[in-house]
């Protein structure tokens, strides 16, 4: 999936956003394949929306997943938010 989004890491650099990676995280969290896609799919389209200059940071994205999880998936949700990269 081709995009010009970037996310802005904490430490300032910039990535680009990685479509796979939000699924992958979010199936670690313990949603389904399917599951994951679809609130992905929101994630994407809200990150569209909310980039300033085609930039979110990664505390914006990842409490807009945390907040998107927690309304259909609370067990989940906290997964996700207790989990750090090593």
């Amino acid at each position: 999936m081709e995009n010009k989004l970037k996310v802005k890491k904490r430490d300032a650099s910039l990535e680009d956003f990685n479509y796979d990676k939000l699924i992958a995280s979010l199936t670690k969290a313990g949603l389904s394949v399917k599951e994951a896609e679809v609130v992905s799919q929101d994630i994407l389209s809200w990150s569209i929306a909310n980039a300033v200059d085609n930039i979110v940071t990664s505390v914006e994205l990842r409490d807009s997943i945390i907040k998107r999880l927690s309304t259909e998936f609370p067990v989940e949700a906290d997964s996700y938010a207790i989990y750090k990269k090593e």
